[in-house]
């Protein structure tokens, strides 16, 4: 493996996180396969974003200090509840890939406005940084 590359099991087990925090905002509601895979690749994704593949390199774990993981997941449950709420407007019980994205925008427009030891590595600015 290079150097360069995250723990790619770290990262998987922070997907598992990023799953268990979206059912937790979800509550009740279905989250189709095809929104399990939308979810995967949005958070996956953030992998290829030079702070994040660095803290995923750090064999200090950073994920596990709060300002890293406790808050990103926060922002993953909050991510699920206003998901839940958009699929239960629309008169559905099952949150669709489409409801999900719309909610991920939301959420993540929402927390670039914030400062940026409060937005963190989860959330960077738009340009990437």
């Amino acid at each position: 493996m290079k150097a360069d590359r995250p723990n790619l099991s770290t990262l998987q087990k922070i997907l598992y996180q990023v799953f268990v925090a979206f059912g937790q905002g979800a509550g009740p509601l279905r989250v189709s396969r095809a929104t399990c895979a939308a979810i995967h690749a949005h958070y996956a994704a953030l992998a290829e974003i030079p702070s994040v593949r660095a803290l995923l390199a750090d064999p200090s774990d950073p994920w596990g200090q709060p300002q890293h993981g406790p808050y990103a997941l926060e922002q993953v449950r909050a991510t699920g509840r206003l998901a839940a709420e958009l699929a239960v407007q629309a008169g559905s019980a099952e949150i669709s890939a489409a409801q999900f994205q719309q909610a991920a925008r939301t959420v993540e427009s929402r927390t670039r406005q914030a400062p940026a030891a409060i937005r963190g590595w989860w959330c960077p600015p738009e340009d990437g940084g």
